[in-house]
């Protein structure tokens, strides 16, 4: 070989490899992933098909990834076992993110002879954690939810976020309306190293008639989609406006009517009945009824008291023959009838003209025809049904009778 044509050789070889190897990526390759999320390393080359002999994914001096140029695959360590994959024979993509896996990742692809690179730096966000609302009162803190708070007042609503990597960005809605940003203020801290911080907004105003029944809601966002943006859930502030100069509001009304001096409708809180109300019902339902009962007894004991006081007296003083009217059977000369008590085996009395009379004409016998003949069989005598038929003949007016 002449040294003209070793001289034409070996610019020829420097200008392919030069060639080569400025078809690859020096500058690093910025990607981003979320903790616990997946992320794709391009290996940016402008080699042919078929024209790749081998592929190598490290970190560091650690290697990840390695074809031979016989097709054998070096399996990955232990940091990376099961969780990385190779895509279109020569990307790498890693799954399950964690922080330790935030570094500069070096993909090195062999094309003949020749070696290309190609840098890519990959980090890892961390997304913050929800926000935590809390509210404070001319200094003091207050429960959340439903506060009844003075006008004028001054109120001081807290969001912190916590964890997140970068720190996350916090906004304020009222209503669902975002508030503007010069209305609150915004702080946070990270640690220099990981990049790991917390954030802080507060967001002051002098309570007015337009915060009256006013929610507020504070949302906190990071750089990862789709989980960008996280709202405060359940942690809402209603706010129930009074004047400090009027007296403060009631709540014994149990309705949601209008409230004197107070600015809208309010709450009545909700009745509840405990154990011991309960069983004071109970007893005094008990009470009352035993109360009813025993009036009724009484009434039923008086009026068998009344029944047992009435008597039955047959007029002695008119002679009578033996099977004439008027004339008593035996036994009965003189003799009280009780309802409760009459004789047995004995026949009844016969109606006398003293006792038709008594009735008729209002004598100072106390017996009346309609009380002795009640067909009652607990409380008065038993007679034959044709006993009135055959003793009682027809009486006539007391104008047409001769006395």
């Amino acid at each position: 070989m002449t040294p003209g044509t070793f001289t034409s050789t070996l610019l020829h070889l420097l200008i392919l490899t030069c060639c080569v190897t400025s078809g690859f990526g020096q500058t690093p390759v910025a990607v981003r992933g979320a903790d616990g999320g997946v992320a794709s390393l391009q290996c940016d080359h402008d080699a042919r098909p078929g024209e790749i002999r081998a592929i190598k994914w490290t970190k560091g001096r650690e290697i990840i990834y390695f074809m031979a140029l016989d097709g054998v695959v070096t399996p990955p360590g232990p940091d990376y076992a099961g969780r990385v994959t190779i895509i279109d024979q020569i990307n790498l993509r890693i799954e399950r993110l964690t922080l330790d896996d935030i570094g500069e990742y070096t993909c090195t692809v062999t094309v003949g002879n020749s070696e290309g690179l190609a840098i890519v730096d990959l980090d890892v966000l961390v997304l913050p954690s929800r926000p935590v609302l809390t509210a404070y009162l001319n200094g003091a803190a207050v429960n959340l939810g439903t506060t009844s708070l003075p006008l004028q007042a001054e109120l001081v609503l807290e969001c912190t976020s916590t964890g997140g990597k970068p720190p996350a960005e916090l906004a304020w809605y009222r209503d669902d309306v975002r508030v503007d940003s010069s209305l609150y203020t915004y702080n946070s801290t990270a640690d220099p190293d990981t990049n790991i911080g917390d954030a802080v907004s507060r967001l002051t105003r002098l309570v007015s008639l337009d915060d009256h029944l006013a929610k507020y809601e504070c949302e906190s966002s990071g750089p990862i989609p789709p989980l960008e943006t996280q709202r405060s859930v359940g942690v809402l502030i209603r706010l129930s406006i009074y004047d400090t100069t009027l007296p403060p509001p009631t709540t014994r009304r149990p309705t949601t009517e209008a409230i004197p001096n107070v600015i809208g409708p309010q709450e009545a809180p909700e009745s509840r009945l405990g154990t011991p109300s309960i069983i004071g019902i109970i007893v005094g339902v008990i009470a009352a009824v035993a109360l009813i009962a025993a009036i009724i007894v009484i009434l039923v004991q008086n009026r068998k008291r009344q029944n047992k006081n009435h008597t039955y007296t047959v007029n002695p003083d008119k002679p009578a023959q033996d099977g004439e009217l008027g004339r008593e059977p035996d036994g009965y000369r003189n003799a009280t009838f009780d309802h409760a008590a009459p004789p047995t085996g004995t026949a009844p009395p016969p109606y006398t003209d003293d006792l038709r009379r008594s009735h008729l004409w209002g004598s100072e016998d106390e017996l009346s025809i309609n009380q002795f003949c009640q067909p009652d069989t607990s409380s008065i005598l038993q007679f034959p049904a044709d006993f009135y038929q055959d003793q009682l003949p027809k009486i006539p007016h007391p104008e047409e009778t001769d006395i």
